[in-house]
C-alpha cells in the first residue's frame, strides 16, 4: 500500500556554497533540490525541522520574478533569491510560519534557497554575494 503523504524528511541531493561579492567563502550547506513543479509546490511544507547546515534549492527553468509564501510551513526561514548568474538579488529574513504573505524577489531570479531563519545574518550573506551548487 503506497502512502500519499509528502516526504517530510530532508534528502541530500547536493551541496551549495555561499561566496561573498569579494570572492571569500561564507558557508556551505547540504541541499535538497526542488526542480519540478510538484517539488517546488510542496517545498518545505509539512516539515517540522531543518538542520543548521541544510537548505532547499528551488530551480526554475527561466529567470523571472519569483514569489513564495509560508502556507503549511512550520519552520521559520530565510528566503534567498538568486539570479541566473548565481548572484543573490533579494533576501527575506525570518519569514513567518504559516503566513499567507507573499515574499517576492526584487529582481528576476532563477533560483531560491530556503534555510533556517537567521542563517543569512549569521553567515553575513548579503545581496550581491554569489552561490555555487552541484548535485551529488
Amino acid at each position: 500500500m503506497s502512502s500519499a503523504l509528502p516526504q517530510l524528511k530532508f534528502t541530500k541531493h547536493g551541496e551549495l556554497t555561499f561566496i561573498s561579492a569579494k570572492n571569500t567563502f561564507l558557508a556551505t550547506i547540504d541541499i535538497e533540490i526542488a526542480d519540478t513543479p510538484e517539488k517546488r509546490s510542496l517545498g518545505m511544507m509539512y516539515r517540522n525541522a531543518l538542520g543548521d547546515r541544510q537548505g532547499m534549492l528551488f530551480v526554475f527553468s527561466t529567470e523571472e520574478y519569483q514569489s513564495f509564501w509560508m502556507k503549511n510551513t512550520a519552520v521559520p526561514l530565510d528566503m534567498i533569491f538568486v539570479s541566473a548568474r548565481n548572484e543573490i538579488v533579494t533576501i527575506h529574513e525570518k519569514t513567518m510560519p504559516y503566513s499567507p504573505q507573499s515574499y517576492t524577489s526584487t529582481k528576476p531570479a532563477q533560483f531560491v534557497i530556503e534555510v533556517n531563519a537567521g542563517f543569512a545574518r549569521a553567515h553575513t550573506i548579503a545581496v550581491g554575494d554569489k552561490v555555487r551548487w552541484q548535485r551529488r
